[in-house]
């Protein structure tokens, strides 16, 4: 390994060549090669690499002083999908080659100023030497000596083949000579005292295994299994390069389940594509169980995989970039069932599922419980804040629903279906009729009528929900800019006040910069990220607030965005209410006999007072209503107000303007 002092001597300094090798992609979404792949490329500084990124990714990517960057400012040369824990290596003073680098991470392999990223060997090398057997001189004692370290057999081993792999046990040589064979016993059964099959066998090493060194091997069995259940298994070595000697640590066993697995059926019908990939991560851990990519070159292909699973909780993504069609399904008790497919052609979908899978048709419907008082910027607004959403709470996909929402207020219902699928584990918002949704207190009722499957659904007692909101309009004082990265799944963002109250909630859609509009009441307020990565973001710039001036009051860097951090930001009203202006009022018919049309514009969001005066001032109509940016309407009925000459005023803020008309009959 590369030292911390031949760090300080230049040995790893920008401009060093360095060799990479690997088992990886020979391009990005590319296939993996047959034989291991050689590399050359330069060690680049971290601000180099950090410069490469923000040109090239608008700061997505963040290297840091742990982390080793290269490569070409042209491309061409780069570690890629699969290479990951592979070396990077320089020749030191010796001309002998030496760890500098561990391949950790990338944008697009292969790219102009796409740097691989590595990480520096030297900045933890306490810690390695710390943690492991380095500098050990345990002298052999005999010249073929080995021990058993380690049986590494899970609690369920799950078959989805005629032989399943039971696991692994390590061998470490403690001999002077290197290792180059060994006896291996292997016996299985129901326990101990009932063997089914018992197997010895002489293990070849190609590369024989020098003193110190350690190999993983497969336990390999054949036709010891007849059902699912408990089993035992016992693993003894001996002989080291065939001599019999009485080893130490040489015999372990233990108990394990055969347990019986659900198979998942991913069926691929490629058209013209430029990438598509896909991936099952544990829904507890978000760690990557399985995934696989398909590039331009699998156009037109027709693909089946089968993936074989234990019991847990999975989440299904898949995305990309063409024309495709897919279908997920899943077997369980000898029945198949249709998981997820793609109804219309976008670029992302996802479903949750478990296994042992169970099916079940359930639908609920949830509204945010911190959202009985909502403020927006326009009243279209008011869905999206409210967070109403029918979810499918079973485990297989919901088609045709029909829901019927009843607004109380004004006593008016409507039906509506779902023009979408809803797969397990996925919600679909909830739209409200923007004409029965008004200022102040509304109250709702949504009901599921019926879907396909409604009879099979286990729980019919969520089927219908009760809702009281109020509903505030406030001008807009800041925009709201959030960036992401290519984790966006799994981050979104709360807004809350001073005592604690949520008065604004969001999932992060898409990886890409999104804006919001921010319209609070005056006073201060937090800024909160949820986050269910390890990390923060790779960006520099995560989040950032501008008033309506175009000032920062807020930025959060890409690295803060992470739980239980909070930050804080306020509302100075009063510069906002000056900036609102009314302007531009016009009339219709003038004179008049029973209404008049209004016409006048503001340039932002406010409550607009209307009223009407005769020549003495006496106010004769009043009104308030919610004015909107640009062009507002409104009809008043002046079939009572006596022949004569009236002004009618608009008021917003501080701002007036009037204009006379005549009523004749």
């Amino acid at each position: 390994m590369v030292t911390p002092e031949e760090e300080q001597t230049g040995l790893i300094s920008p401009g060093t060549m360095a060799t990479i090798t690997g088992w990886g992609t020979t391009q990005y979404m590319g296939e993996q090669p047959d034989q291991l792949q050689v590399g050359v490329l330069p060690i680049i500084s971290v601000e180099t690499a950090n410069q490469w990124f923000a040109e090239s990714t608008q700061g997505m990517n963040t290297v840091l002083e742990s982390m080793l960057p290269a490569g070409y400012e042209e491309g061409g040369v780069s570690g890629c999908h699969g290479d990951s824990g592979g070396p990077l290596a320089v020749k030191d003073s010796t001309n002998n080659y030496v760890l500098a680098g561990i391949t950790s991470w990338g944008n697009i392999c292969g790219a102009p100023k796409q740097p691989a990223v590595y990480t520096r060997v030297p900045y933890f090398y306490d810690w390695i030497i710390e943690n492991s057997q380095i500098n050990a001189h345990n002298e052999p004692a005999n010249d073929n000596y080995i021990e058993l370290n380690r049986l590494i057999i899970k609690e369920k081993v799950y078959s989805c083949g005629d032989v399943p792999q039971i696991g692994e046990y390590l061998v470490v040589n403690t001999g002077k000579a290197p290792l180059e064979k060994f006896d291996v016993t292997i016996k299985i059964g129901t326990d101990p005292n009932n063997l089914l099959n018992s197997t010895t066998r002489t293990i070849e090493i190609n590369n024989p295994l020098p003193t110190g060194g350690s190999k993983r091997f497969p336990i390999e069995m054949n036709g010891a299994f007849e059902n699912y259940g408990m089993y035992w298994v016992e693993v003894t070595i001996s002989k080291p390069n065939g001599t019999n000697i009485e080893l130490e640590k040489y015999m372990d066993n233990k108990y394990f389940e055969l347990a019986k697995p659900n198979t998942l059926n991913l069926s691929l019908d490629l058209g013209n594509i430029m990438t598509v990939g896909w991936a099952i991560l544990d829904a507890e851990t978000m760690e990557q169980i399985e995934t696989k990519e398909y590039n331009f070159a699998s156009s037109g292909k027709k693909i089946e995989e089968q993936i074989c699973l234990g019991d847990g909780n999975y989440m299904f993504y898949i995305g990309g970039m063409g024309t495709y069609d897919f279908n997920l399904a899943i077997d369980a008790d000898g029945k198949k069932y249709d998981l997820l497919w793609n109804e219309e052609q976008s670029f992302f979908h996802m479903t949750s599922f478990s296994i042992p899978f169970e099916p079940v048709y359930d639908v609920s419907i949830l509204k945010n419980d911190m959202t009985d008082y909502v403020v927006v910027c326009d009243l279209s607004d008011v869905s999206e804040n409210l967070n109403l959403t029918l979810n499918n709470s079973g485990t297989l996909p919901i088609k045709n629903l029909k829901y019927k929402i009843t607004y109380e207020n004004s006593q008016y219902s409507e039906v509506d279906t779902l023009p979408n699928t809803i797969f397990a584990g996925m919600a679909y918002p909830v739209e409200l009729n923007l004409e029965k949704v008004s200022v102040g207190n509304n109250k709702i009722k949504i009901e599921i009528i019926s879907y396909d499957n409604y009879d099979e659904e286990t729980n019919l007692d969520d089927n219908t929900l009760n809702a009281e909101f109020q509903v505030e309009l406030l001008p807009k004082f800041a925009t709201m800019n959030i960036q992401t990265d290519e984790n966006f799944w799994l981050y979104s963002w709360e807004i809350i006040d001073e005592e604690g109250n949520i008065v604004m909630s969001k999932n992060v859609e898409s990886p890409y910069s999104n804006e919001y509009d921010l319209c609070l009441p005056e006073g201060c307020y937090y800024f909160v990220p949820i986050n269910n990565s390890e990390g923060g973001i790779n960006i520099d710039t995560a989040v950032t607030i501008r008033n309506i001036a175009g000032e920062i009051i807020l930025a959060v860097t890409g690295e803060e965005f992470i739980n239980e951090n909070q930050f804080k930001f306020c509302n100075d009203f009063s510069s906002v209410k000056d900036e609102i202006l009314v302007d531009n009022l016009s009339l219709y018919p003038n004179p008049a006999a029973n209404s008049i049309n209004l016409s006048f514009a503001a340039n932002n969001i406010s409550k607009a007072e209307i009223s009407i005066t005769n020549t003495l001032g006496n106010v004769l109509y009043s009104n308030q209503i919610q004015a909107v940016v640009g062009q507002n309407n409104k009809t008043i009925d002046i079939s009572r107000l006596p022949v004569g000459v009236y002004s009618v005023n608009i008021k917003i803020n501080n701002s007036v303007v009037s204009k006379q008309f005549v009523v004749i009959r």
